[in-house]
């Protein structure tokens, strides 16, 4: 992995950690319908940019466990969270791996799906998370069926976005490599150190 996919992949994991801390709790501390969903959406516009910027398979899956790593240094153990974030990167690779890169649209869709399924089994089947447990199968498919559609209805525009900004990103850096590694450092270190006083 080149030192430019490493960079890329820092930076948009401390990104997307740092707006679920700073946006996550402020949406969560006033109780917002749908915050996780609105979470998700931006998520998935970060992964559609990253999809663009660092075409690996595999990287959203590492900028995921990068962001939850954030939120787990900066917002303590909420372990529903982070594997929700975790698993949303996981579907994403799945779906890039299953559509064509140059499908952003689809890809959100069936990535927001797969990443909202495997993290509604995984805390109801696999963890046995109190909270799932209780609601069994039918909580777990009105997860999927409203919160997935929603997260899949705007991640369908955020990806598209995200993907063309990326175009927009990656043609302006051609030939200023040691520029975006200046930027891309300093801007890191600043996210780390601002989400430690938030």
């Amino acid at each position: 992995m080149h030192k430019k996919e490493i960079l890329s992949i820092l930076f948009l994991g401390s990104l997307w950690g740092y707006y679920e801390v700073a946006v996550g709790g402020a949406l969560y501390g006033v109780n917002v319908p749908y915050a996780g969903v609105f979470l998700s959406i931006i998520a998935l516009g970060i992964l559609g940019m990253a999809s663009k910027l660092i075409p690996r398979l595999g990287s959203a899956t590492l900028i995921a466990a990068t962001a939850s790593l954030f939120r787990l240094v900066n917002a303590g153990p909420h372990y529903c969270h982070l594997l929700a974030i975790l698993l949303l990167g996981v579907g994403f690779d799945i779906a890039k791996s299953m559509v064509k890169r140059e499908k952003p649209i689809l890809i959100g869709i069936s990535g927001a799906y797969i990443g909202y399924v495997l993290f509604a089994f995984t805390i109801t089947y696999l963890f046995r998370y109190h909270y799932w447990v209780s609601g069994g199968l039918p909580k777990v498919l009105r997860y999927v069926g409203i919160n997935g559609t929603l997260a899949a209805m705007g991640g369908s525009v955020s990806v598209w976005l995200g993907y063309n900004l990326g175009k927009i990103i990656s043609n302006f850096l051609k030939g200023r490599e040691k520029f975006a590694y200046t930027v891309a450092i300093g801007l890191i270190f600043i996210i780390w150190t601002v989400g430690k006083v938030l």
